[in-house]
C-alpha cells in the first residue's frame, strides 16, 4: 500500500503545449506487516489532473521503481505512519 509520495520536477525545456514536463516520483510503500516500508523512484509525466493515471503511475513505480536506500527515503519521508515507527526493508 501506498502511503506517501513525492514529485520533483525534471528542468524541462522547450516542452510543446501537447507534452507533459517530466517528474521524478518516489512513493513510501507500506510493508505487508504492517510495520515496515520500503520507497522507489521513478520516471513519469505530470499526471497530477488525472487521478486513476496518476494512481496507475505510483502503482508501476512501487512494482518496478528503483528501492532507493533508507537515508534517502528519510530525507523525503516521515518513517512513521499511525504513530508507529516504521522498519525500512533492505
Amino acid at each position: 500500500m501506498i502511503i506517501a509520495e513525492h514529485k520533483e520536477y525534471w528542468p524541462s525545456f522547450g516542452i510543446t503545449e501537447d507534452q507533459k514536463p517530466m517528474c521524478v516520483y518516489t512513493v513510501l510503500c507500506l510493508g505487508g506487516r504492517g510495520d515496515d516500508c520500503a520507497a522507489y523512484r521513478g520516471i513519469g509525466p505530470d499526471i497530477s489532473n488525472n487521478e486513476s493515471a496518476r494512481a496507475d503511475l505510483l502503482d508501476r513505480i512501487k512494482r518496478g521503481g528503483q528501492k532507493i536506500r533508507k537515508s534517502e527515503a528519510s530525507e523525503i519521508f516521515d518513517l512513521r505512519h499511525n504513530g508507529v515507527d516504521l522498519e525500512y526493508r533492505r
